[in-house]
């Protein structure tokens, strides 16, 4: 009874969104980051509003980036239909095997990255042309 009482003076049932992300983020540290992401995005299907939505995905989207979980952060930018975030993440990530991972999620999404310092044959898994090679 007595976390119930401290539980419902803690928090107003009637709290905005950012009032409820800004309190999960308080908690975000290396040991959880996950399962405040996966909190988010399980929150995220219930958005009353568009603007909700985007806000979850984009605050979801800034903690992959902030623990360097590039395929997690480019799933999240390709939900969120936003270029910029594409581009960024996929080129802010030096290890070629993730971004060959990613560059198969961007092929099956049908998001197509132009950019001059995206290796040739990186793009050629982005724009579908060599995937039936890797699925003999």
């Amino acid at each position: 009874m007595g976390l119930t009482i401290r539980y419902s003076g803690k928090f107003n049932p009637n709290a905005s969104l950012s009032d409820m992300i800004d309190e999960v983020k308080a908690y975000l540290k290396e040991e959880n980051y996950k399962k405040i992401c996966n909190y988010l995005l399980s929150l995220a299907n219930y958005a009353a509003e568009s603007t909700e939505l985007r806000k979850i995905l984009e605050i979801v989207y800034e903690i992959y980036i902030k623990y360097s979980q590039f395929n997690d952060a480019i799933r999240i930018a390709i939900k969120l239909n936003e270029e910029m975030y594409i581009k960024s993440t996929f080129l802010s990530c030096s290890s070629y095997s993730t971004q060959l991972q990613m560059a198969f999620q961007l092929g099956r999404s049908q998001k197509y990255l132009e950019a001059e310092s995206v290796k040739e044959d990186l793009k050629e898994i982005i724009f579908n042309r060599k995937a039936s090679d890797f699925y003999k």
